[in-house]
């Protein structure tokens, strides 16, 4: 069903800055099939959990959920793609929503889709379809639940500095 997702690049250290400053907004295409992935994993987990939804809980679900398969997506590469797609489209929105007071949107830089977070004249970005092949990959240190409530963190520390 989901053929030609997106893919995830590692970055170094050396080149954050940069891949930053490259930033550009999705296409409206990559902002629809974000959005379809990120549905489909709604629906899938509603089907077992019907008050899942775009909020801390389930997010936190869905990280455990990823550790739990973690062994099986390892061995299959295709299957373990179209969970860090599907899985980080669902992370993003749900950090996006569950911080509407600042101002969010999907980017491409550096070969990564992710999310800036621009809050008075400070940025943050995540990637969160990287995270969870990460989490897929290294396991719980790399958690996609981490880094979704990093940004809360961070908001929390631009209202403090900020305003």
């Amino acid at each position: 069903m989901f053929k030609n997702l997106f893919s995830w690049k590692k970055s170094t250290d050396n080149n954050l800055l940069a891949e930053a400053a490259a930033a550009q907004p999705v296409s409206t295409a990559e902002l629809a099939k974000i959005n379809q992935l990120a549905e489909h994993a709604l629906h899938l987990y509603r089907e077992m959990a019907p008050e899942f939804g775009y909020d801390p809980q389930s997010v936190r679900i869905m990280s455990d959920s990823i550790n739990e398969q973690r062994e099986q997506l390892r061995k299959n590469k295709e299957a373990a793609l179209t969970a860090a797609n599907m899985l980080g489209a669902f992370v993003g929105k749900a950090a996006m929503l569950c911080n509407q007071g600042v101002k969010s949107e999907w980017i491409k830089t550096g070969g990564k889709i992710g999310i800036a977070f621009t809050h008075g004249t400070m940025t943050y970005h995540i990637f969160p379809i990287s995270r969870v092949a990460n989490q897929i990959n290294v396991g719980e240190e790399r958690s996609s639940y981490q880094m979704f409530a990093s940004v809360d963190e961070w908001v929390k520390n631009c209202d403090a500095r900020c305003f």
